[in-house]
């Protein structure tokens, strides 16, 4: 059994010190991992027009469970996932008074972690080229962030219940969202239960 520590970004892969990794995730991707409804105009418009980062950290515990020895053939890996979005440009639309349209661009994180079970397999290719098969690693937690707009014009109360009316429409798969609108902008409270899977290829070199 040994410790390792990973920050898990594409197939980088650190056995010494950790060193989270920052990467943008692309946009119609989000949609589907998070199983957003495709046929929602208003909400893919919103996730398109915008930015979202991701890092994540994952440290894990590996046992073996062959008589291979350390590093070599199936694993079990416990790990525990510590991840962060962070949007940018997120933007509501709504009614104004005297008609058209104004939109509210909003900024904020969501941070999620999760604990789950990894199971691998380690192949020596030669003396130097390791490669590791990431199997399956399911995982599931918690989540919570929220998202934070500034209106540039104060807000009118017809103009706060269009806006209201508009982040009443989210609606995302075992998500609760929450919003606070008033004269100045909103507020958006994310929180509800996070799961995912790791699987996927690493290839490393011995030193």
């Amino acid at each position: 059994m040994y410790f390792l520590f990973r920050s898990c970004a594409g197939n980088r892969n650190h056995l010494k010190r950790p060193r989270p990794t920052t990467f943008r995730v692309p946009k119609q991707n989000w949609a589907e991992r998070h199983n957003l409804d495709k046929n929602d105009p208003d909400l893919i418009n919103i996730i398109d027009n915008g930015n979202i980062g991701y890092t994540s950290f994952t440290p894990e515990i590996r046992i073996y469970t062959g008589k291979k020895g350390f590093g070599k053939g199936f694993y079990l890996a416990p790990f525990f996932r510590a991840s962060k979005y962070t949007f940018d440009n997120i933007s509501f639309e709504y009614d104004i008074d005297g008609g058209g349209t104004a939109s509210l661009s909003t900024n904020g994180t969501l941070k999620a972690n999760s604990f789950g079970l990894l199971l691998g397999s380690q192949f020596n290719l030669g003396k130097s080229i390791v490669l590791d098969w990431w199997i399956m690693g399911p995982h599931y937690g918690t989540s919570d962030g929220d998202l934070t707009g500034v209106s540039s014009e104060t807000l009118s109360q017809t103009e706060q219940d269009a806006l209201r009316d508009t982040l009443n429409d989210i609606d995302i798969p075992l998500v609760d969202i929450e919003n606070n609108v008033n004269a100045n902008g909103a507020e958006i409270l994310i929180s509800g239960p996070w799961a995912g899977v790791r699987a996927g290829l690493s290839i490393g070199y011995r030193f």
